[in-house]
């Protein structure tokens, strides 16, 4: 299984940024890396819990953790059912880390000083038959609140990744444990 390889390569980063928060340069790079690998973590235990409980995907095949659902309802299995409830609820807590959406910037938009554009964002329209761009504060979309993680300091930037790698490390121990899964 791989989750704790994709942590290990996040625990990783955090080390590199720890050595390079001298070298601001250098720990952007090393920010984005461990983002990149931080926010991989939840994705990587799907499919091993896919192989855990063999419901028949692979790492071949692309799956979005709605698939995951669908497959284990239709499988009729209780215990990746259970799984699933569980893997949404911690990933939704994930969700509330101001790292969780910094990783779309800085993986996609680079390093911009700070974030003053209006981010649009797809939204059903209300007859649900199409889709239309609505417009979303992109400081909102980063953090709640008023400050950025671009324009806080790098120590403080250090201590968000340190406590989101400790929230990501017990996410995995608690599934190695309520699911009796080697990750």
């Amino acid at each position: 299984m791989d989750t704790r390889n994709k942590l290990s390569e996040a625990k990783y980063f955090l080390d590199a940024l720890i050595a390079t928060q001298n070298k601001p340069e250098v720990f952007r790079f090393n920010l984005s890396a461990f983002l990149a690998s931080w926010k991989s973590v939840p994705d990587v235990m799907i499919y091993d819990f896919l192989e855990f409980f063999s419901l028949g995907l692979t790492r071949e095949d692309k799956v979005f953790p709605q698939a995951f659902y669908i497959v284990a309802k239709s499988h009729n299995n209780k215990h990746a059912l259970d799984f699933y409830k569980w893997w949404n609820k911690k990933r939704d807590s994930l969700s509330d880390n101001p790292l969780w959406s910094m990783r779309h910037f800085h993986l996609h938009r680079g390093y911009p000083e700070e974030i003053t554009e209006t981010v649009y964002s797809l939204d059903s329209l209300s007859s649900g038959i199409g889709f239309s761009l609505v417009p979303v504060s992109g400081i909102a979309c980063l953090t709640d609140s008023p400050q950025t993680l671009l324009e806080a300091k790098l120590q403080e930037v250090l201590d968000l990744c340190k406590n989101g790698y400790a929230m990501m490390e017990a996410i995995v121990k608690d599934a190695e444990k309520q699911f009796q899964a080697q990750l």
